[in-house]
């Protein structure tokens, strides 16, 4: 996996991508995170945000993927509408946001940064023995909105087997294989990055840039 971002180029391999996203997932089943803990993720394309949203849905939570280009009234509408209890964000967001996270008592976790930052998702403790749960198909794994485009944008719930259905039936179409590489573009809160880049690339042992 390769992302490029404003602040450069980082590369990661599955292995490193799911040492990483257990070990957070651990952490957040210590802190409270369970089955329908809803968990707000906001941020630009990183290394970061995937291994936040895999360890969000490994310890059983609910991803709620937030637009980085949104603006305050946008944030704070979208942390009302999905009911978060938690909100992992860059730095510069959490500190705009602090009034209206406060005032939801929303536990928060720093997205970017080194790991010495203050609360920044890497220091997150965790024990090696924390179980993760095993999903059940009908439980909701990440909440996304409509484009709004007649009205509103509503928020709706993707289930585990909504995704899974989607990831097999887009493998069983063999596009790409091992060493294949593709460029995607689009945010990772986008819902066809959620499905075919994130989930189907890595389940047909493909990279992605």
């Amino acid at each position: 996996m390769v992302v490029s971002s404003e602040t450069g180029v980082a590369v990661t391999t599955c292995a490193v991508l799911a040492t990483e996203s257990v070990s957070l997932a651990k952490g957040l089943c210590d802190a409270g995170v369970g089955a329908g803990t809803r968990v707000a993720l906001c941020g630009p394309n990183s290394v970061a945000w995937m291994v936040v949203a895999l360890a969000v849905m490994a310890s059983g939570g609910v991803l709620v993927p937030i637009d980085d280009l949104c603006d305050a009234p946008q944030f704070e509408a979208a942390l009302a509408s999905s009911n978060v209890q938690m909100v992992v964000a860059t730095a510069a967001r959490l500190d705009a946001a602090a009034g209206p996270i406060c005032a939801r008592g929303l536990r928060t976790l720093r997205l970017d940064g080194p790991a010495t930052a203050a609360g920044s998702w890497r220091s997150l403790p965790y024990a090696e023995a924390t179980p993760l749960p095993m999903p059940a198909p009908e439980d909701p794994l990440l909440l996304a909105w409509t484009s709004g485009t007649t009205g509103s944008p509503k928020i709706f719930a993707l289930e585990v087997r909504n995704i899974a259905s989607n990831v097999e039936a887009i493998a069983a179409l063999d596009i790409v294989g091992e060493g294949d590489r593709a460029l995607l573009p689009l945010p990772l809160h986008h819902a066809y990055r959620r499905g075919y880049s994130r989930f189907a690339r890595k389940r047909q042992g493909a990279s992605f840039r």
